[in-house]
């Protein structure tokens, strides 16, 4: 019996060893990782962006501001984040872009409406105003006419009578 008290003390005094030994925490990356590391919260890319705007056309004076109303979509539906918004002016030779606010693409297809005013020193000519909508490297554009009128130009009848006029000496001078 002293034998089996004293084989049942050293496997008691074994098992007490091993449980009173300090825990190494090792490198929870040094065993083979078979999921990804984002499987749980798996990233999505966005794969197509389309962008619609109306009216088709807008007629505006120098300095007004003009509201438009953008439709976008996306695939897949179920990504979200921003987008930066552009709109590009241009028309014979003129081409200057402008930075709209950028918004948010949740649940599409989402309409968002834009206020943009006009600069005061645009000409009278009709131009195309491009909307450009860009999301994690996808653009995706449209654009309309605008129409530049002449009524909120001080001056401006004022200085095309006087550049006809000078044109017009300049071509008798020639003929004389």
């Amino acid at each position: 019996m002293s034998r089996s008290l004293f084989i049942i003390g050293i496997i008691l005094n074994f098992m007490f060893f091993i449980v009173s030994q300090p825990v190494v925490a090792t490198n929870v990356n040094s065993a083979p990782n078979f999921m990804s590391k984002n499987a749980a919260t798996q990233e999505i890319t966005l794969q197509n962006l389309t962008v619609s705007i109306s009216p088709d056309s807008v007629t505006a004076s120098p300095g007004d501001t003009i509201n438009l109303r953008l439709k976008i979509d996306w695939e897949p539906k179920n990504w979200k984040g921003k987008a930066n918004v552009t709109i590009v002016l241009s028309a014979a030779g003129f081409k200057k872009g402008f930075q709209l606010p950028e918004i948010t693409l949740v649940n599409p297809p989402i309409e968002k409406e834009f206020s943009f005013t006009l600069p005061v020193y645009l000409p009278p000519l009709t131009y195309e105003a491009k909307i450009i909508v860009e999301a994690e490297g996808i653009k995706s554009e449209d654009s309309i006419e605008l129409k530049i009128n002449t009524n909120k130009i001080p001056g401006f009848e004022v200085l095309v009578g006087v550049i006809a006029l000078i044109g017009g000496l300049m071509l008798k001078g020639r003929r004389t």
